[in-house]
């Protein structure tokens, strides 16, 4: 069967023209445009060579084998989808398994290359993000995690700028300890606050805890649970203020300054070099004294158990409640007041 027409081609007349009932069912237009109700192919497909397929009612059903889409632009999207009502409210594009809910056995996604044997991104049927290579960039917007918290199995996590906020629960560090490095000058480098004006008594703004007992070792032969160290960066740093495990408290450089006092509970106070000076308030020793070196009074000595000395003491106004005994060296003094032997 061959038709043809004298007429060039136009859209004004049909080539074929077929009916059934009076409703048309198939035509063929003078431009070669064809209109038909149901088209069905067997076999062999449907090629189309230019100006690809419009369907423009109805949508596109594709049932049985799976449909694939080949692009050779190196610019265009090889798939688009667009929803072009203004006041679309659905999902643009729709990805449904009829697998089972919350399996890994398949991918609602995969994203490759022809030169990669894995998938570079892939979207799990249990609903995990899987990233294997190249990362996660987010521009702006920034990432909030509803659940489950976020988890870094590798290479740990970097904050360019921005510092981390941490607005409850608190921050935990389970292994590795912590390190805080800080080249800024305008602001402390640790600042531990707590912000409750009614905090517990039990509770403390900054605790130390060691899960190892006492060792009973001087230092430096123990580990600390606290060193302040200067000029940390030479070949000589400073330590400062020392807690160590023996345990003792030791300010190795720069002194002491108190206001308020000091109170020592047992032990006694022992001063190993350079001895005691009291610029003012006088000495006022409450039980007995005792002083295996030369004692030097410039100002008010006052013991309430008694004196014992095997140095020399030379004072100018001495108080003694109990007795006086000199075993060795000298005792002068102008003007002693004694209640004692």
């Amino acid at each position: 069967l061959e038709i043809g027409s004298d007429k060039d081609a136009a859209t004004d007349f049909r080539l074929i023209y077929a009916t059934t009932d009076g409703v048309q069912a198939f035509s063929v237009r003078g431009d070669g445009y064809v209109d038909v109700n149901t088209l069905f192919v067997a076999t062999g497909g449907v090629t189309i060579q230019d100006n690809g397929l419009h369907v423009t009612g109805g949508g596109m059903t594709v049932a049985g084998d799976p449909a694939v889409i080949r692009a050779e632009t190196t610019q265009d999207p090889a798939l688009e989808v667009t929803a072009t009502e203004g006041d679309f409210g659905g999902d643009v594009l729709s990805l449904i398994a009829g697998a089972q809910y919350n399996t890994t056995g398949f991918n609602f996604l995969t994203a490759t290359t022809s030169a990669s044997a894995d998938a570079l991104f892939a979207v799990r049927g249990d609903g995990a993000a899987v990233i294997s290579g190249g990362g996660l960039i987010v521009e702006v917007g920034g990432a909030t995690i509803e659940q489950s918290g976020l988890h870094v199995n590798q290479a740990g996590a970097t904050i360019a700028a921005g510092g981390l906020n941490v607005s409850q629960d608190g921050l935990t560090v389970e292994d590795g300890g912590a390190v805080i490095y800080d080249s800024g000058s305008n602001a402390s480098t640790l600042l531990v606050q707590n912000l409750d004006v009614a905090l517990p008594s039990h509770l403390s703004v900054l605790s130390i805890v060691s899960s190892a007992p006492e060792t009973g070792v001087p230092y430096p032969d123990s580990f600390n649970l606290l060193d302040v160290v200067l000029d940390g960066d030479s070949t000589d740093p400073m330590s400062v203020l020392v807690v160590s495990s023996e345990p003792r408290t030791l300010v190795r450089a720069g002194g002491m300054d108190i206001i308020g006092g000091v109170t020592v509970a047992s032990g006694g106070l022992m001063v190993e070099a350079a001895g005691v000076t009291i610029a003012s308030g006088g000495l006022n020793v409450s039980g007995f004294g005792s002083f295996d070196t030369d004692v030097q009074v410039q100002g008010v000595l006052t013991t309430r158990g008694g004196l014992i000395s095997t140095g020399v003491v030379t004072g100018t106004d001495v108080v003694i409640d109990g007795s006086v005994t000199a075993s060795s060296g000298t005792l002068t003094v102008n003007g002693v007041a004694s209640t004692g032997a």
